[in-house]
């Protein structure tokens, strides 16, 4: 024992001191013991052996626990849980995996876990540096060998109509409808101030009488109408198929051509643009998009055997939707497994996003780039990463200094970002390894196999031939209507 100061009466101390000096602020070489399990791209490392540390490789937990202990002045040893398992609440109370080791008080901290608030009642938190939903993970839509499929490319004449929506499509027939009535209106105007002042004239020069002049102005202005309706059909169709056109005179019908020109114009080059898409790459039928939808499919699903915040949220949770899902839950070892399993069946894997997207980036993307299976188009339940610790550690305050300083500094989503993007290049490169050795690693046996100019065959062509040999079976039936018709003429 020591004197720290002197108290005097009406002066108080002599002089200031911190009576409760905060020890932790400087943990004076510290080895401290940590427990994780492998979560790229935020912690990943390699097994050494049973009950022995690994050996933590770079990582996004990694730095941040790395500039962590700078700060604080300790070291630690990473160790991973006996049972191998995040930690979910057991019937009789108790915890599993990680979470149950630091509420045993068996590790001082862990690195990455997610913040629920069940954990809370058992080990305490340090602020999340990381917002992580679960979703889930699909197959991409294929064709199997046996004639089944998870789900089946759209039939290919359809090709001719899927560049436009049916909304687009209504609107287009609608457009050029009007675009024929407007032009046949301006032509049958012209046609009748023509018409009217010649017959006018006649009458004037008594080649006709009031009545004679009369019809015969009626029966012109009833075929100008008739060959106007065509000639009007025919100058809208010629511009939406971009042929050559004789323009007419009046400048109001010149000023509206123009303008149906430059709209048929961007019509037509969008749809060849898109058509020629649709031909060469077959469109697939919608996959499922959120966990209801997945609920009422033809799927099966399950998540990683690890007992974690996601079995815990299904098995505890008095949502229907989730009560349904737990009910035909079904897990699978590995994420690699799981992720195959989801390829090989109609099986889908929930597990939480960022982890997804850097496995699938990995092991599960060809050289160039492209996903061997697809992510569910919605996310739910959203939970943040952060750190547990023992209840009431007096690490955790400096440890949220810290963190919150990392991540206002943008450190934490920096790293991420570069793992993700490393990982990716890693995942190509593994790819190209792999499509070279089945080549027998001639990397121009490699480019004539990559298949990128593809020929168009009668598959892609399909609804081009079916709308012709359509035209002509009705040019066939119009043509014996045509000849039926004219022979009963003769016969009356």
């Amino acid at each position: 024992m020591r004197r720290a100061t002197r108290w005097r009466n009406g002066q108080g101390f002599s002089r200031r001191v911190d009576l409760f000096p905060e020890h932790h602020a400087d943990c004076q070489g510290h080895r401290f013991r940590a427990v994780s399990l492998d979560y790229p791209p935020f912690l990943d490392y390699i097994r050494r052996g049973k009950n022995e540390p690994v050996q933590q490789l770079d990582s996004v937990d990694v730095r941040i626990i790395d500039t962590i202990a700078a700060q604080l002045n300790f070291t630690y040893a990473i160790y991973e849980p006996v049972d191998c398992q995040w930690g979910y609440q057991q019937a009789n109370g108790s915890w599993t995996g990680v979470i149950g080791t630091v509420g045993r008080y068996e590790a001082d901290f862990s690195l990455n876990v997610l913040i629920t608030g069940q954990r809370e009642e058992v080990v305490d938190f340090t602020v999340g540096y990381h917002r992580e939903p679960l979703t889930f993970a699909m197959g991409k839509p294929k064709v199997s060998s046996v004639g089944r499929s998870t789900l089946l490319p759209l039939p290919q004449w359809l090709s001719l109509v899927r560049p436009y929506t049916p909304v687009i499509w209504a609107a287009v027939i609608l457009t050029v409808l009007g675009a024929v009535f407007v032009q046949w209106v301006l032509m049958v105007t012209s046609d009748k101030v023509g018409l009217s002042d010649a017959v006018f004239q006649d009458y004037q020069a008594g080649e006709r009488s009031e009545f004679a002049a009369y019809r015969q102005r009626t029966r012109a202005l009833a075929t100008s109408k008739k060959r106007s309706a065509l000639v009007a059909t025919g100058l809208v169709v010629r511009g939406i198929l971009r042929q050559d056109m004789n323009m007419p005179r009046r400048p109001a019908e010149q000023i509206f051509l123009g303008v149906w020109l430059i709209v048929s114009f961007v019509l037509t080059i969008i749809y060849v643009s898109y058509l020629t898409a649709f031909l060469t790459v077959p469109t697939l039928s919608p996959t499922v998009k959120d966990l209801d939808e997945l609920s009422r499919s033809h799927f099966s699903w399950g998540l990683q055997d690890l007992g974690a915040a996601d079995y815990q949220l299904f098995k505890s949770s008095e949502v229907p939707l989730y009560k349904r899902i737990f009910q035909s839950l079904k897990v699978c070892s590995t994420m690699k497994s799981c992720l195959q399993q989801t390829i090989d069946e109609n099986f889908a894997f929930i597990s939480w996003l960022t982890y997804l997207r850097d496995a699938i980036a990995v092991d599960f993307t060809d050289r160039n780039g492209d996903a061997k299976v697809i992510l569910a188009r919605d996310s739910f339940a959203p939970a943040e990463l952060g750190f547990s610790l023992t209840r009431n550690s007096r690490l955790k305050a400096h440890m949220d200094v810290v963190m919150r300083r990392l991540m206002e500094g943008g450190l934490v989503q920096k790293w991420l970002s570069e793992f993700i993007q490393m990982h990716a290049q890693l995942g190509k490169q593994k790819a190209l390894q792999a499509d070279l050795a089945l080549v027998g690693g001639d990397p121009k046996r490699l480019v004539d196999t990559d298949g990128t100019a593809q020929a168009l065959s009668m598959y892609h062509l399909q609804g081009v031939f079916m709308v012709y040999l359509l035209c002509l079976v009705f040019a066939v039936l119009a043509f014996g209507l045509e000849h039926a018709l004219k022979k009963q003429r003769k016969n009356l």
